[in-house]
């Protein structure tokens, strides 16, 4: 994972910081566009890091040849949950790492693919704990009530 898919953003009053949060985008949406978000945890005392998924923002190949705009579209057909998964497990450590220096909780946080993947790591890697998942529009679909024999 290269550099530029992550970014910090530092609580604004880090004296004591409250905890760390990982926010990770939605699918197809400009992880950029979670600023409003992360701008209300650095404010609440939250150090904040955002990962873009492969195939957004800064995360694809360039090719020679290509727009930025072909070739993010060029990375995102070669994208599989896997890939992303290990993407979002790389963050969560970068996270995991500074929660544990500053030994203040760690917040997962997540819109629509971002919740899902947020959700994916704490249900599959017994090593992922999060203090609080934050989700918005999660990707995941919630059975209610008894569910028909298949």
């Amino acid at each position: 994972m290269g550099m530029s898919t992550l970014r910090w953003s530092p609580a604004h009053n880090p004296q004591p910081v409250r905890g760390v949060a990982l926010a990770i985008h939605g699918l197809n949406y400009d992880p950029t566009r979670m600023q409003p978000v992360v701008d209300c945890l650095t404010a609440a005392g939250y150090d904040c890091l955002t990962l873009s998924l492969h195939g957004h923002g800064e995360n694809f190949l360039p090719l020679p040849g290509r727009d930025e705009s072909a070739a993010r579209l060029c990375s995102f057909a070669r994208v599989t949950f896997d890939l992303w998964r290990d993407e979002a497990a790389a963050a969560y450590a970068v996270a995991r790492a500074r929660a544990d220096a500053l030994c203040v909780p760690l917040l997962l946080t997540g819109y629509s693919l971002g919740g899902l993947m947020g959700c994916a790591l704490v249900a599959t890697q017994p090593d992922v704990q999060a203090h609080r998942l934050l989700l918005f529009a999660p990707a995941l679909a919630v059975p209610l009530g008894p569910q028909p024999a298949p």
